[in-house]
């Protein structure tokens, strides 16, 4: 079974960096685990080279000795030791310290964990609720406030199990992050009072968690709900999904139990339930939306588990967590602005609230007027109305307004990258491929294709020595996440091969404008997306009159009728997107094995016929598009836009039926009134 979260976390990878300090408070203390995957290019890294279009040069250091992206976890390691000095051997123990324990059951999280005298040794105080509370939500306010560092080192002075080390890759973050989350598991069942069953039956009586205990327990399904979700990153096979599910529905359970307790009598002042109840909409709602936007084929497991989750509550629930003064409430902010500007972008068909995650962002800029992370949102929201030369210069004012936490810029990088792409600013895309090819460990293979192939393009795609040699260096650049391959990195070695065979390809920018969804953010300009489709019909009849002969023509061919038909799509000429869509289809024979092509044509017609409001097409067509079809390029991908199509029908069937209902009542009263 091909499964979606590895496809979910490469889509949105640089998201995630939003996110990175995850703070939890277990009751009398605070945990921090740092979860940052950029870090390994500063010891053993090959790639650590500038690339200049092909060539490499080593990095120059910058005034503080480093590269251009030092080690966060280098920085946050000499602030906790109180000197500028950094020992090779410190961070070595420091990372063996980190991952000891990493391979125990989540059954040693309730017992007592080893003494350490390490970077990561567990320190705890027992303070009043109320002041723990407040302190949290202080260090929360210097986050958002970009002093980072600042809120690490008050957070350890504090109550904190501090996990710094120095990440040479992915599943050692991910490895490091589980082992903190185990020992806020392990913080939070201390708070928890033992009940002996027996002397309730005897008694009768029902025993009644208290204020405390609440808060522990709510900070434990967090921490379940987390570790859940990294496992299952971790390996996603059929087995580890089973399991991961297993623990999931621990911690559904738990919420729930939650919600019920959500009382403001059981609290002792309105300020420790205001903090909880923020939580508790934080955690459901999370859960609800992350459990009803999964793939149908995912969710049947989900319920064989026995739950599942409900997408307008879980919405409903983080917003009104999100404009609370719980101590959750940003964390909420941050899941919405998340769902409404990039997953729901990327992964879905331009769904979306737009309007509320521009409130949202503004509101929560008034109390953060330099806030990095919620300036990213500003200039995510100015690119999805198309307003790209604005959101470039916003991300621009977000890189400059912290360096605490360099390798946060990426995400920056990143957007500003899509914003120059859909600009067709070919140039200046490949300089900021360029910087995260050196400076970010993500996946270095979609990085020199992205590099590779907007040279190509600015190139007028002529292929140099130089681009040649970055096409045939991406192979070798590839990574695999518990012996799982990236499906992007999956996607862009495969071009390469077909590089390598013919020395060309067809519009490859423009395919993965069409891969990260970018023509819904393109359609707001009239203007740059004819100049683009002019762009594919010249393509196309160039094709034609040139390539014939190219071993993988069919498959060009197919690829300029679906961005062909897409575009189309777009500028509202239904019919003629149809025939193009039909085109890609009569070809489906011809395309290489695995071709994404065919399905991905489906689920376009399935849109189109939405739009048409031709509901009964559009959802045989996007069921064609999920069944017919196995094992192909970016599956994930179009399994998660096909489920969001067929929850927008459902409603729309629903909304349908509640306004003829609502027609035929007023239809009767009216003839009742006659009468």
């Amino acid at each position: 079974m091909t499964t979606n979260s590895s496809e979910a976390l490469t889509n949105s990878h640089h998201l995630s960096h939003l996110t990175a300090p995850v703070l939890t408070h277990a009751s009398s203390s605070t945990t921090i685990a740092y979860y940052n995957r950029d870090q390994d290019r500063l010891n053993n890294n090959t790639d650590a080279g500038t690339v200049d279009y092909g060539r490499q040069y080593p990095l120059l250091p910058n005034q503080n000795g480093f590269t251009s992206d030092m080690s966060t976890t280098r920085s946050l390691h000499n602030l906790q030791l109180n000197t500028n000095s950094y020992s090779h051997n410190d961070q070595n123990d420091i990372f063996e310290d980190a991952v000891e324990n990493l391979n125990d059951d989540i059954g040693d999280a309730t017992r007592s964990l080893p003494a350490s005298t390490g970077a990561g040794a567990m320190t705890e105080k027992v303070v009043d609720l109320t002041q723990g509370l407040i302190d949290g939500a202080h260090i929360m306010k210097l986050i958002f406030q970009n002093r980072l560092n600042e809120a690490l080192v008050l957070a350890k002075d504090q109550y904190v199990s501090t996990r710094l080390i120095e990440q040479r890759n992915l599943m050692d973050d991910m490895e490091a992050t589980l082992q903190s989350l185990r020992q806020t598991i392990h913080l939070a069942k201390k708070r928890e009072t033992y009940r002996s069953w027996i002397s309730s039956a005897l008694t009768g009586t029902k025993q009644v968690m208290g204020e405390y205990e609440l808060h522990a327990k709510l900070v434990y399904a967090e921490a379940l709900l987390l570790q859940a979700l990294l496992m299952f990153i971790q390996d996603q096979g059929l087995f580890s999904f089973l399991s991961g599910a297993l623990k999931i529905k621990e911690c559904h359970d738990a919420f729930l139990k939650l919600a019920k307790n959500n009382d403001p009598s059981k609290f002792s002042t309105p300020l420790l339930h205001e903090h909880f109840d923020s939580g508790v909409r934080m955690g459901n709602g999370a859960f609800n939306l992350m459990i009803a936007s999964l793939p149908q084929r995912i969710i049947k497991y989900l319920e064989f588990a026995g739950f599942s989750g409900d997408k307008e509550y879980g919405l409903q629930e983080l917003e009104k967590s999100s404009k609370s003064n719980g101590i959750r409430a940003p964390l909420s902010a941050l899941f919405l602005l998340g769902y409404h500007t990039f997953a729901g972008q990327i992964l879905g068909n331009g769904e979306g609230d737009v309007e509320l995650a521009h409130n949202l962002t503004e509101n929560y800029l008034r109390i953060y007027p330099n806030s990095y992370m919620f300036l990213v949102f500003r200039a995510r929201l100015q690119t999805l109305r198309c307003h790209l030369n604005e959101g470039i210069s916003t991300y621009e004012q977000a890189i400059s307004s912290q360096n605490d936490w360099r390798n946060l810029h990426h995400i920056s990088h990143w957007e500003i990258l899509w914003c120059r792409v859909l600009l067709h600013e070919w140039n200046e895309a490949a300089k900021m491929a360029d910087i995260l090819l050196n400076e970010s460990s993500w996946s270095k293979a979609t990085y020199c294709y992205l590099l590779a192939t907007f040279l190509f393009e600015a190139n007028k795609e002529v292929a140099s020595e130089d681009i040649i040699k970055l096409y045939n260096r991406v192979p070798g650049l590839k990574i695999r996440l518990a012996g799982k391959s990236i499906p992007m990195e999956k996607y862009a070695i495969k071009k390469c091969e077909q590089f390598q065979v013919q020395k060309w390809l067809f519009l490859p920018a423009l395919e993965l404008v069409y891969i990260m969804n970018g023509f819904y953010i393109l359609y707001h300009n009239e203007k740059q997306m004819r100049k683009t489709l002019d762009i594919v019909n010249r393509g196309l009849e160039n094709l034609k009159a040139t390539h014939t002969n190219d071993a993988f023509f069919a498959d060009s061919l197919g690829t300029g009728y679906l961005l062909r038909g897409v575009i189309l799509f777009f500028l509202h000429h239904y019919d003629e997107a149809l025939e193009a869509l039909d085109e890609v289809l009569s070809l489906t024979k011809q395309f290489e094995e695995k071709s994404y092509l065919p399905p991905n044509a489906l689920l376009e017609k399935g849109l189109i016929y939405t739009a048409m409001k031709q509901n009964q097409k559009a959802s045989e067509c996007l069921h064609k598009a999920l069944n017919d079809h196995k094992d192909y390029q970016l599956e994930s991908r179009l399994h998660f836009r096909a489920n969001a199509a067929l929850w927008s029908l459902k409603q729309m069937d629903a909304q349908a039926r509640k306004e003829s209902k609502k027609s035929g009542s007023s239809n009767k009263k009216t003839s009742d009134t006659r009468c």
